[in-house]
């Protein structure tokens, strides 16, 4: 089983839709922390030392095997099909690109790359480590220790055990299940604009956005609020729109289909796109174009 160190949270196969230079090796980044553009190598970034690796069980490595040789190269294939399709110079809108059975698949995969992510980490362990020490107290209160288990649990933080509930979460057949049949509820709709790369990504680029505010804060907006939208580049000319089925926009949507927009009547909406990637980032923008990110900042 390999032993890999640099673990990426948000795949490179995904990324390398983002990318330029003639192998798509190479990204533009945005960091909103200190508020600078720089170009990077895609093996690079969206990447953490040991992000997945759990010490405390035997195999160590195994979520983070599991993502890079069955979630990946499943979804690289997908977005592949999607991209040749969009990118056709004779597609038209309205024209179905994807199956039913391939819309479920892109629906777990948009669900694992919001759970397997940095953003649902970070959430997740603030979470823990604010409940624990209440946790840790209520068990010292409830049972009777002995002196080697009270000084067990006066010492315990829980980090190994953090990840693994952690790991184990993301990839719930259950939560995945209950997710994906809501999901299938949508209408997805993939905007293309055929001339211009005017899309960008980010660190958390599944983002459930409240369509009456535009905002998008993380588990407030859920698949059953009836005003959610889920917003997913796919590439720098390709973005899926997840429309909520009880709004009334959804009437108008074939599910799975294709809508073909020119940049220049259709900058609203596309910098709005850009805009939800802003927020809703940790703190990384990708971008093909260097130029993008000017819209964004404005």
């Amino acid at each position: 089983m390999n032993k890999p160190k640099k673990q990426h949270y948000v795949p490179q196969t995904y990324l390398k839709n983002f990318g330029c230079g003639s192998k798509k090796a190479n990204i533009f980044v945005y960091s909103k922390s200190n508020r600078k553009v720089f170009p990077a190598e895609i093996k690079n970034i969206a990447a953490e030392k040991d992000f997945y690796t759990v010490n405390s069980i035997d195999e160590k490595y195994y979520w983070e095997n599991y993502y890079a040789t069955i979630v990946e190269p499943e979804l690289g294939v997908l977005l592949k099909k999607i991209r040749q399709a969009c990118e056709n110079v004779l597609i038209q809108n309205n024209s179905v690109i994807i199956s039913q059975d391939e819309k479920v698949i892109l629906s777990i995969h948009l669900m694992l790359q919001l759970f397997r992510g940095q953003k649902v980490r970070k959430y997740m362990s603030n979470y823990y480590y604010e409940h624990l020490p209440e946790l840790l107290s209520d068990i010292k209160h409830h049972f009777i220790l002995s002196e080697k288990c009270n000084n067990y649990l006066d010492g315990f933080n829980g980090e190994f055990y953090f990840k693994e509930t952690a790991m184990g979460s993301a990839l719930n057949i259950d939560n995945l299940k209950t997710c994906v049949e809501a999901l299938m509820q949508y209408s997805f709709l993939f905007c293309v604009s055929k001339k211009e790369k005017c899309f960008l990504t980010s660190d958390s680029p599944v983002n459930f956005v409240n369509s009456r505010t535009n905002k998008c804060v993380l588990f407030k907006e859920g698949l059953r609020n009836n005003t959610t939208f889920i917003y997913f580049p796919i590439s720098s000319n390709i973005i899926l729109i997840a429309i909520n089925p009880t709004h009334l926009f959804n009437l108008h949507i074939k599910d799975c289909s294709v809508e073909l927009i020119e940049a220049a009547d259709n900058q609203r909406f596309i910098t709005n796109c850009n805009r939800i990637q802003l927020e809703g980032s940790c703190d990384f923008l990708y971008f093909e174009n260097i130029e993008l990110i000017k819209t964004v900042l404005e």
